[in-house]
């Protein structure tokens, strides 16, 4: 065979390769980068857990819709920042998916987003504005 065209099909092999190489990181690189983000929420999710465990209370959806006259003392203090904790979880949901929830926390999303939607609604301004339109229309 002409050693130009031995060549020639070497180089193409190579750049085959290359270009395979190239596509296997990648779509690996994509995989371990969605398990760090799921592996995040679950871990953050896990910590929201316990503290509804520590504060039950926060979790009992006749007591949050009235939270203002449910919690009084230190108890309003600790459901304040109880509640922009969750709301920080679920605004993490959403800007991980730019607003499209996965279905995997759908569910998990919209119970918390309305355990905790009266004080989202008196507090619009610890939250970006996109993820507050998203919850308010969930109702």
């Amino acid at each position: 065979m002409d050693p130009a065209i031995e060549l020639s099909l070497e180089i193409a092999k190579l750049a085959v390769a290359i270009v395979g190489a190239i596509f296997v990181a990648g779509y690996w690189n994509q995989q371990k980068h969605r398990l760090e983000q799921y592996r995040y929420l679950d871990e953050a999710y896990n910590g929201i857990l316990q503290a509804y465990f520590d504060h039950p209370r926060f979790g009992q959806a006749d007591l949050t819709r009235r939270y203002r006259e449910a919690f009084t003392d230190d108890d309003y203090g600790r459901y304040h920042f109880f509640s922009m904790r969750v709301n920080t979880f679920l605004e993490s949901i959403y800007d991980l998916s730019e607003g499209e929830i996965p279905p995997v926390w759908k569910h998990i999303f919209r119970h918390h987003a309305m355990l905790h939607h009266a004080w989202l609604q008196d507090h619009r301004d610890l939250h970006e504005s996109g993820y507050v339109r998203h919850v308010v229309n969930l109702t």
